[in-house]
């Protein structure tokens, strides 16, 4: 156990700190604004339509953007302040095809073995930093994955090329420099091999693995990525 377990948890702190529970819309989050989710689930072998869970869905942008394809949606997110901005988000939009609960990515308890086609990482990997924690996630996603199901996402990764607004970078891990208040550790950017070796002993084969510069003006690079589910135990 690192001195990073459970950070994750502090989501809701860093929203609510930000002023979204007092209605201000926090944009780009997670897959929403940009045609990563097309290219995600263009990957061949991808399923194009059942039950989809997404990881990390914040305020519910990405969760409207995912319902413009034909699945069953069920967004998970640890922050209940993102949580109730999501159902907002989903009723203002008229989105039936989708529901944002507030869930540990973790654990995904309550989530019934083998009930989703795709599992989506909509920016929720690397924002957990303990290795036991991102052991849980891969076992978690693993669990829930139908038989030839599909975990897809976009995650950050090394090298970093710059400096990240307000924030400090220690090795692989982000801290949020605030004014007054304690730093906070919000992200890890790990290197791509280490990345690939955490799909691997998590009982994932990469059938799609694609490292990039993000976008302009990001300070790291990124993985776009699709892994199957083997039929062995996670550790």
């Amino acid at each position: 156990m690192s001195e990073y377990r459970g950070s994750y948890r502090s989501e809701d702190r860093i929203y609510r700190e930000a002023g979204y529970s007092r209605g201000i819309e926090r944009k780009n989050i997670g897959l929403a604004d940009h045609p990563t989710v097309s290219k995600l689930l263009g990957f061949g072998g991808v399923p194009t339509s059942g039950a989809l869970l997404e990881l990390g869905a914040g305020d519910g942008n990405g969760t409207v953007h995912l319902a413009r394809w034909p699945f069953e949606i069920v967004g998970v997110e640890i922050s209940p302040t993102a949580v109730e901005m999501a159902a907002r988000r989903l009723d203002e939009t008229g989105t039936t095809s989708a529901t944002v609960i507030e869930l540990d990515a973790v654990t995904l308890e309550g989530l019934d073995d083998a009930s989703f086609d795709v599992v989506i990482d909509s920016g929720c990997l690397h924002c957990i930093l303990d290795d036991d924690d991102r052991a849980g996630v891969f076992a978690s996603v693993h669990r829930v994955l139908k038989a030839g199901g599909s975990f897809i996402g976009s995650t950050q990764a090394q090298p970093i090329v710059g400096r990240p607004t307000n924030c400090e970078v220690r090795g692989e891990i982000i801290f949020a420099l605030r004014e007054d208040a304690d730093e906070l550790p919000i992200r890890t950017i790990r290197d791509p091999k280490r990345l690939a070796w955490e799909f691997e002993t998590g009982g994932f084969a990469i059938k799609q693995w694609e490292h990039y510069v993000f976008l302009p003006g990001h300070f790291c690079h990124h993985v776009h990525y699709h892994a199957k589910p083997v039929a062995c135990t996670p550790r």
